[in-house]
């Protein structure tokens, strides 16, 4: 099991999350800082893709989506549906933020639903201070690859 490090100074407290990969544990890979800071950026437009069971994709524009920590994830599940069948069926998920000319993709496996907890809590203060809106659900996704504006990998 990967011990979860709490990055995000929005984020404290949280739990353990899971450290393996359909079954098998496995290394996580890393964000960089400058990933970290354009997921965190809150002008940011960051977008969430998903397949379902047949292979046809699904975008959706996430702006919750935030960094728990350097290896992990989360976003608050408002009204994506496709969204959240697709995860719950393939577990896959490729990850966009962008701002100017900078960007980075992560690619990363879907671990679970929250509804309550350290993370979920923390994450329905900051939308409901935001957006005034309540959530039931925080996704939470373990990050496997890092790819820059290039392509190039970096994780």
């Amino acid at each position: 099991m990967v011990e979860q490090r709490t990055e995000n100074p929005r984020v404290s407290g949280s739990t353990p999350l899971l450290g393996t990969i359909r079954g098998k544990e496995v290394d996580m890979a890393k964000l960089t800082q400058e990933a970290k800071d354009l997921f965190s950026d809150p002008k940011a437009l960051k977008l969430i893709t998903t397949v379902d069971a047949m292979g046809r994709p699904n975008i959706a524009a996430k702006g919750s989506l935030m960094v728990i920590d350097d290896e992990t994830i989360a976003y608050a599940e408002l009204a994506g549906a496709k969204t959240k069948a697709n995860l719950e069926s393939t577990k896959q998920a490729a990850m966009l933020a962008c701002k100017g000319m900078e960007s980075y993709q992560i690619k990363g496996t879907f671990q679970g639903f929250q509804t309550s907890g350290d993370i979920f809590g923390q994450v329905a203060k900051l939308i409901k201070e935001a957006i005034n809106v309540d959530i039931k659900n925080v996704g939470i996704i373990k990050i496997e690859e890092v790819y820059d504006k290039g392509g190039k990998r970096v994780v």
